[in-house]
């Protein structure tokens, strides 16, 4: 791809125009491939889109591909704030921008091609028509038409992949990735069924439930089915004891009452444990982090050091709870609720998420329901918009699931309120908890 030009000034586009671009050429990579490369980052006004554009045009550089998730430019920029280069607070302004774009709408790919390209296509001529007086000789001659000859094509569809040709190959090389993509079961046949097989590898796995409902007994559920599975294991608790923690993972791996465990059985679900999750290759590491000063960072460092010591890669990271993590940001803590909080969930879950991309992990973390929700019918299903304090909890989340007690709470239905790869808005249950195992509900091992 031909280098950024440089800056003759700004474009003149709208400050929503400019929006828009860098939004779509961080997260639509056809977009990208049309006019993402040759835009001039410094010509554009918005200091957000500037710096959008900047990361999506070195993940570029680096990768050969375009980022194709807000989420991965982002954590670029996070990486630029953390060495200096970016301020946290224009990190910051670029995630509003992204979660202002993502509100109103995006316009389609075409329309805004066909607003810009002109505009771009200007400047390049005229620089190239620079280089042309500049350039001598034959070679660079020819290398000045050839790049009128791009400036000409800009934004056209001969700028991007000419597609997928399903012949003999191409069917099973394409779908090959979404085929092997290893999703995380929890060994609950009818929960499982409703999430499509489990939350898969490198996503952000959300529980919402109001007090007492289950969401830690959720979260160790999950970490025991890591385990079990063979899997290095990573619990941050903010909340309960790791005495408690590992009580229960105790009783749900080795179905040995929790009571029973505390009570003169620990010996025996020691021996037990180790050979269950032994032979199946698995660990499950549970550490305390003190609630509300933790940051995502620190919990990424715990995991690096935990990779380093055991001399393996992690594969599932539990976080009982994200709603007691902090930010980085001075400002954010100033003031607990209203818009700080609201403004630090954002960075929490957005960091959550780009650890569970960059180090390919499965993420599964809880948030509180809001306390409306106590007010409402005992059917009524918790939903996306029930999470407490920021809705950007499950905007950030690859898969939300509610915890919906029913009978008096002797039963407890699930719902799937958000899928991105699968069916979202199915149910399971209602169904026992399993408590003296701490187990979710009927499980299959």
């Amino acid at each position: 791809m031909a280098p950024t030009p440089k800056s003759l000034g700004p474009y003149g586009f709208h400050l929503r125009t400019e929006a828009a671009l860098a939004t779509m050429c961080s997260s639509h990579p056809s977009f990208f491939a049309r006019i993402g490369a040759q835009l001039d980052p410094d010509a554009l006004v918005s200091v957000p889109a500037r710096w959008a554009v900047k990361a999506a045009q070195e993940i570029v550089r680096e990768t050969g591909n375009p980022p194709g998730s807000s989420v991965l430019v982002l954590q670029r920029l996070q990486r630029w704030s953390e060495s200096g280069t970016v301020l946290y607070e224009e990190v910051e302004d670029v995630s509003a921008m992204f979660d202002a774009c993502e509100d109103i709408g995006l316009p389609p790919e075409d329309g805004l091609l066909s607003e810009v390209v002109p505009v771009v296509q200007k400047r390049l001529q005229h620089l190239r028509t620079l280089d042309l007086i500049s350039e001598k000789g034959p070679a660079g001659l020819d290398k000045v038409i050839a790049g009128l000859e791009e400036v000409k094509n800009l934004g056209s569809a001969s700028a991007v992949s000419d597609g997928v040709f399903l012949g003999s190959t191409g069917l099973s090389s394409v779908i090959q990735p979404i085929l092997n993509l290893k999703r995380l079961a929890l060994d609950v046949p009818e929960l499982d069924e409703a999430m499509n097989h489990g939350l898969w590898r490198g996503a952000l796995g959300l529980v919402i439930g109001s007090t007492g409902s289950g969401k830690s007994l959720f979260l160790s559920h999950a970490a025991c089915s890591g385990g079990l599975a063979g899997h290095l294991v990573l619990f941050a608790t903010l909340e309960l004891s790791p005495q408690l923690i590992i009580a229960r993972v105790a009783a749900n791996v080795t179905g040995i009452p929790i009571d029973n465990v505390l009570n003169g059985s620990l010996a025996q679900a020691e021996a037990k444990f180790k050979e269950v999750v032994g032979r199946a290759g698995g660990n499950i590491v549970v550490n305390y982090f003190t609630a509300h000063t933790t940051t995502v960072k620190e919990l990424r460092a715990w995991v690096d050091r935990v990779e380093a010591r055991l001399g393996r890669k992690a594969d599932l990271l539990v976080v009982d709870y994200a709603d007691k993590l902090t930010t980085s940001s001075a400002a954010s803590k100033e003031e607990k609720g209203g818009a700080s909080q609201y403004v630090a969930q954002r960075e929490v879950y957005q960091g959550l998420r780009g650890l569970a991309v960059d180090k390919d992990l499965w993420v599964w973390t809880a948030s509180q329901a809001r306390r409306q929700t106590e007010k409402r019918s005992k059917n009524y299903k918790l939903d996306n918009d029930d999470a407490s304090d920021s809705a950007h909890k499950t905007r950030e989340s690859d898969m939300v699931v509610t915890l919906n007690p029913r009978d008096e709470n002797k039963t407890l239905l699930f719902h799937i309120a958000k899928n991105r790869m699968g069916t979202g808005g199915e149910s399971a249950g209602p169904m026992p908890h399993d408590f003296a195992l701490g187990r979710i509900g009927p499980v299959n091992r």
